[in-house]
This record gives structure tokens, C-alpha cells and sequence, in this order.
């Protein structure tokens, strides 16, 4: 069974903080001590364990009861509930302003302050679950590699987690209430597509694909996701991936892949670009065979290419062509005479 709450009376009226007194000893509560002013209510909450509060709204001093409340609910987490005689609206304004958990008018009878007082407890205890469930929320959130960030219907931003905001080269405070649009630092043809997605939101687009530099001149490749909130068509979830390591990663697969002209990344592959780069180096003749359309030119371009003569010009000869009478002249040239038709000399 849990211990009884403890309950803080704030009342200037002696007579009343008694009966008060009396109907929560009555209900089972404890009542931790009385006090008749706001400056010794605060210093009360800063020095005991509370539960509720009952606060009297006029009190003695320069410091009435809706006051102490602020300055208390802005540093402790613990219910306040409003007993007084003053109903009229600008009190009552002034006492929503400080999201009171209850609030009763003298005169009250016991039942009235039980129920004011049971509502008040178990309202925070569950707004304490939410905001713990929200904060178990925020830290898985921030805890992906992906970042998140929530929009309202209006297009402000209302959460963006840890991971997205570095991404963004922002912070998640600074961003927090300000259109998405410019928080997100894309250039304008990745703006435009973004738009389209949360106007017509689809789950099977791809990702909008887009560089994002920071100030420090550091460079993201990020792929965006647009998707509508289920709980509200008009709000929407971003999704950020860092695929910087990724698109890195095929860059240079790319270039293991491709040897000159040759595009490859088998092993047979790698292994004749191996050979290439052996034979490159030696001065000898080298036999390339293969059928019709499978690199042999190419081959024979990379060889050159690779080799201490790549300065010197590269000469592609169809052979099959060639007719055998004048074969050696088309290779190797002629003189001037030197058979019927040389009519000038002609290099190889």
C-alpha cells in the first residue's frame, strides 16, 4: 500500500488552514506543515518532499498565492490545487495561467476537497507516466542512427531529434518552432521536390537525395523520407540517412572496378587487370585472343596506356581488312616509287 500523500496547506486565515487541516487528517493525508505566505510557501516546497499543494489564492504579504504557485510549478514538479472565495474570471484567468491541478471555492465541504484532491493526484501521476514515456520516446529517437523531426500543420517544426539536428548542422532548440523549410539547408531543386512530398505524401517514393554542407565546410550526402503522421494527415515525419559512408563506399568500389577503358570488379576481372599492369612493362609483343566483342582493343589500349610508352601514339589496326599484298606498307610505311601507286612517301 503506498504511504499517504503529503499535503502542503497555504492559507492566511487561521481558522480556515484548520479545517483544512482537519478534513485531509480525516481523509487520511498528511499534512506537512501550514503557512500563511507566499515567500514561506516557496521556501517550504524548496525543503520538504511534497505531494500536493493547497493554495490560497490572496494571501498575506506582497506576494499572493497565484504567484507563489509560478515561481513554485517552475522549479517543482508537484500539483497545485486553488482553495479560495475569489471566483470571478480575472482570477480564475490568473490561476489557469499557472496550470493549476484543481481549483475550489470557499465555502467547501469534505467531499468536495477529497474529490479535488484525488483528481489532482492521480492527473499527475499520469501526466508523470506520459512525460516519462515521451522522454523513454526522445531518447530511442535520438538514439537511431537515422534522424527524425515532426512537423505541425502549419509546417513548424515541433520535434527534431539529436541525430537529425547534426545533420542539419543545427540544434534541436534553435529549431523547434520554425518552418521546415528553413531549417532544412538543401538546395533549391531538393527543396522543391520536399515540398511536393508533403503536399502529396507517398510510402513508396524514394528518397530525396541531397548534399548538405556545414559551416566548418564539412559535406553530407543525406536521403530524405517524407511520410504523413498517422495520427494527423495534415502534420509530417522527415527522415533523415546519413549515406555519406555509403556513397563513399561505392566511389571507390567504382574505381576498383574500373582500369582505363575496362569496367570490372569480378575476380576474373581483376585478375586480368593484373596481367595488364605485368605485362605492360616488358618490351615484347603481346597476343590478345578472344572473340569478336570482348575487349581486345580495349585490352590493348589499357597495355598502352599502362605502359612507358603511353606518351607515343596508340594505332588501332583492323587486320581482316588488310589486303596481304600491301599489308607491310599500310604497317610499316613506303617510299615514293616504291611500288605501282606510291606516289609519296607514307609513314606506318
Amino acid at each position: 500500500m503506498s504511504p499517504p500523500a503529503r499535503i502542503l496547506i497555504v492559507e492566511d486565515e487561521f481558522a480556515v488552514a484548520m479545517e483544512l487541516e482537519d478534513h485531509l487528517d480525516a481523509l487520511g493525508y498528511t499534512v506537512v506543515d501550514h503557512v500563511m505566505t507566499g515567500a514561506d510557501a516557496i521556501e517550504c516546497a524548496e525543503e520538504s518532499d511534497l505531494d500536493l499543494v493547497l493554495m490560497d489564492v490572496r494571501l498575506d504579504g506582497s506576494m499572493d498565492g497565484v504567484e507563489a504557485a509560478q515561481t513554485i510549478r517552475g522549479s517543482h514538479p508537484v500539483p497545485i490545487v486553488f482553495v479560495t472565495a475569489y471566483s470571478d474570471d480575472e482570477t480564475l484567468q490568473r490561476a489557469t495561467d499557472t496550470t493549476p491541478f484543481g481549483y475550489v471555492v470557499k465555502p467547501f465541504d469534505e467531499r468536495e476537497l477529497y474529490a479535488a484532491v484525488e483528481v489532482a493526484l492521480h492527473t499527475h501521476v499520469l501526466q508523470r507516466r506520459v512525460q516519462r514515456a515521451n522522454e523513454d520516446l526522445r531518447q530511442l529517437l535520438n538514439g537511431l542512427r537515422q534522424g527524425t523531426a515532426l512537423t505541425n500543420a502549419d509546417g513548424h517544426l515541433t520535434f527534431l531529434s539529436d541525430p537529425a539536428a547534426r545533420l542539419l548542422d543545427t540544434t534541436s532548440d534553435a529549431a523547434t518552432g520554425a518552418p521546415w523549410t528553413e531549417v532544412l539547408p538543401v538546395d533549391d531543386k531538393a527543396l522543391t521536390t520536399l515540398r511536393e512530398r508533403v503536399d502529396a505524401p507517398s510510402t513508396d517514393a524514394d528518397p530525396v537525395s541531397t548534399p548538405i554542407e556545414h559551416v566548418d565546410g564539412s559535406s553530407y550526402r543525406v536521403e530524405i523520407e517524407v511520410r504523413p503522421d498517422p495520427r494527423d494527415d495534415d502534420r509530417h515525419i522527415f527522415v533523415f540517412y546519413d549515406v555519406t559512408e555509403v556513397r563513399e563506399l561505392r566511389r571507390m568500389l567504382d574505381d576498383q572496378g574500373r582500369f582505363h577503358d575496362l569496367v570490372g570488379t569480378s575476380a576474373p576481372m581483376q585478375d586480368a587487370f593484373e596481367q595488364i599492369r605485368s605485362v605492360a612493362d616488358v618490351k615484347t609483343t603481346v597476343l590478345i585472343q578472344g572473340e569478336t566483342g570482348t575487349g581486345k582493343e580495349l585490352a590493348a589500349r589499357a597495355i598502352h596506356d599502362e605502359s612507358p610508352r603511353s606518351d607515343g601514339p596508340f594505332v588501332a589496326v583492323n587486320c581482316a581488312a588488310l589486303n596481304p599484298d600491301l599489308a607491310s606498307s599500310q604497317l610499316f610505311g613506303h617510299r615514293e616509287g616504291a611500288f605501282t601507286g606510291a606516289t609519296e612517301n607514307q609513314s606506318g
